[in-house]
């Protein structure tokens, strides 16, 4: 018996590659770059600055009395849809839930940014300690450049965001079970699939027959309707009425 072929590249080619020189000339990194310990306290620093702005924007949306499109329960309801005022008290206790996690996110950011400033203020003592004064100067000046470009982004990006919900529940889309019609254009839409999808598709069995010199006589007839995919062929069922079985 003849084996599968293979091919797989090994530990040592890897190796190799990674010594050779990049082909080139372009630099994917920042020359401005913190080195290695001062990187860390960047990226601790990013990370506070992320969480301190996540739990100020979640409390302009309290502020504002609007939900986040990701805290907002997606939950439809499918009872009592005709009922108005069950539908507005089911918006009304997701509403609830939306609140209780976002003052949860920021309760908990608050305790995680506690624990990251100690964390910086003791990786910055430290790092002052290996090299000079001037150098720890340079390396807390590239921190904070990069930091301020950070800043801008994430203020512009979770500003955006804001805007965006804030028309969503102007405009009362953020729950579309609310708006008029909805559940009548829901059944629509899924008869219109369901029409096009599916056909009947009528088959004639024949049974009680008797036989006279070889030859089938017709005594009774029976009709099935069957519910069928167009886009397929026969299916076993199928096969089985249109010889003349039972559904």
């Amino acid at each position: 018996m003849e084996s599968i072929k293979t091919f797989g590249f090994s530990e040592e080619d890897l190796a190799k590659l990674l010594e050779q020189p990049r082909s080139g000339t372009g630099t994917f990194t920042s020359s401005n770059q913190p080195k290695e310990g001062w990187f860390k306290l960047l990226e601790l620093k990013k990370k506070t600055k992320r969480t301190e702005l996540h739990a100020d924007y979640i409390l302009e949306y309290l502020r504002a009395g609007i939900i986040p499109a990701g805290l907002r329960v997606r939950n439809i309801p499918g009872l009592f849809v005709e009922i108005r005022q069950f539908l507005e008290k089911w918006s009304l206790i997701s509403n609830r839930c939306s609140r209780d996690w976002m003052i949860l996110i920021i309760e908990t950011a608050r305790e995680l940014m506690e624990t990251l400033i100690k964390e910086i203020q003791s990786l910055e003592e430290e790092l002052k300690t290996h090299d000079s004064i001037q150098e720890a100067k340079k390396q807390l000046e590239t921190i904070e450049q990069e930091l301020e470009s950070f800043n801008l982004y994430l203020i512009k990006r979770k500003t955006d965001k804001l805007r965006k919900d804030i028309r969503w529940f102007t405009k009362e889309r953020a729950y579309p079970y609310l708006s008029d019609g909805y559940y009548a254009n829901q059944q629509r839409n899924v008869s219109q699939q369901d029409r096009q999808f599916w056909t009947t598709k009528k088959i004639v069995t024949f049974s009680d027959t008797s036989e006279s010199e070889g030859e089938g006589t017709l005594n009774q007839s029976k009709q099935y309707n069957v519910r069928v995919d167009p886009n397929e062929g026969p299916s076993r069922s199928n096969h089985f009425l249109s010889r003349g079985g039972r559904p």
